[in-house]
């Protein structure tokens, strides 16, 4: 059976959400949601479509780093690749500037 290709998006406009503590809450609830959801994703299905996930300037959330940083290396068997953009790369924690180089992850430079 064909899944059906879907497109999620999380969009937080910082008109709405200027507080920098509850969209750093919310956006490490959300990608805490989303690993799950890849690692159930691989449980049900053999071999499950590649998975695109894109953080829109990481930097301004910073808890959302650390859990991506735990994670990175292992979502390339999941068929994940998180795909993150920032302004400049000294802004990306330290940790997570390695893990991008060792997990095949992608960043795009604003």
């Amino acid at each position: 059976m064909e899944r059906e290709k879907t497109i999620l998006l999380i969009k937080m406009p910082e008109d709405s959400f200027n507080n920098a503590i509850i969209k750093n809450a919310l956006v490490t609830f959300f990608t805490s949601k989303i690993v799950l959801a890849i690692k159930l994703r691989n449980a049900r299905h053999e071999k499950p479509k590649r998975c695109n996930v894109f953080y829109d300037e990481l930097p301004q959330v910073p808890t959302s780093g650390i859990i991506i940083c735990n994670v990175l290396s292992q979502l390339r068997k999941f068929r994940t690749k998180i795909i993150i953009s920032a302004y400049y790369i000294d802004q990306l924690i330290p940790k997570l500037k390695n893990e991008i180089k060792a997990s095949g992850a992608s960043y795009m430079l604003l």
